[in-house]
């Protein structure tokens, strides 16, 4: 086996793009090719013979008279062939190969605190702020990338026969103040309990400490802020 390049392939299906590095070898039984990742090897072999045709995806051998195949690669007999067909190749199995599953995405960062009048160094009473935030996302991965989109739709009002137009936005998850969870409805229903008490308490809260007045009739009527 001799090797002739290292390439970089970029392979982007649907929310998810990667980039593998792949090899170009030759020998004199398959001539030039480029063996499949090792984490479409499974995906391969559940390749009917015909979509494996297709692809010139063979299984490789790594001597001439040995009979175990321990692996797949894609052959050819040029070296820009081989790197055309391990990118189509690539394409196909990554297509196979995405899962895509609905989640709530809940965002938390209970570090917005006060910085004005000295307030931060207040130990006994610091402020206690937060944010909060839930939104409902797709993830899809590959692998152990992992991506997550939400979906806007539009049509216009003006044309009927106009095709729906959607538009993806990619989520920045760089930061840890989000949790993600799974889609369900028992999941939905307790988030947006949460959620819409918390909007109570902020508006209870607005209106409490905009008025001396209001904050001590606030204080003498001892309500029950929350209800969980």
């Amino acid at each position: 086996m001799a090797k002739i390049s290292n390439n970089n392939i970029k392979v982007w299906h649907k929310d998810i793009a990667k980039n593998y590095d792949v090899s170009i070898n030759y020998s004199q039984w398959h001539h030039f090719y480029a063996a499949i990742p090792a984490e479409f090897q499974k995906i391969t072999e559940h390749l009917s013979d015909e979509e494996q045709k297709k692809l010139f995806i063979v299984s490789h051998k790594t001597s001439k008279y040995r009979s175990e195949l321990h692996s797949h690669v894609v052959e050819a007999e040029t070296e820009a062939d081989c790197l055309n067909r391990i990118t189509e190749a690539l394409k196909i199995l990554v297509d196979k190969a995405i899962v895509q599953r609905k989640v709530i995405i809940v965002f938390y960062n209970p570090k917005d605190t006060c910085q004005y009048n000295d307030h931060h160094y207040n130990d006994m009473h610091p402020q206690i702020g937060l944010q909060f935030g839930l939104t409902y996302a797709i993830e899809t991965s590959v692998g152990e990338k992992k991506v997550y989109s939400t979906y806007t739709s539009y049509k216009s009002p003006f044309n009927e026969d106009e095709e729906e137009i959607v538009n993806r936005h990619e989520l920045n998850l760089y930061s840890k103040s989000s949790v993600i969870i799974p889609d369900t409805d028992e999941n939905r229903v307790m988030l947006e309990q949460l959620y819409g008490n918390l909007k109570i308490l902020i508006k209870k809260l607005d209106d409490f400490t905009s008025t001396p007045e209001k904050m001590l009739e606030f204080i003498s009527s001892n309500v029950k802020m929350l209800n969980m």
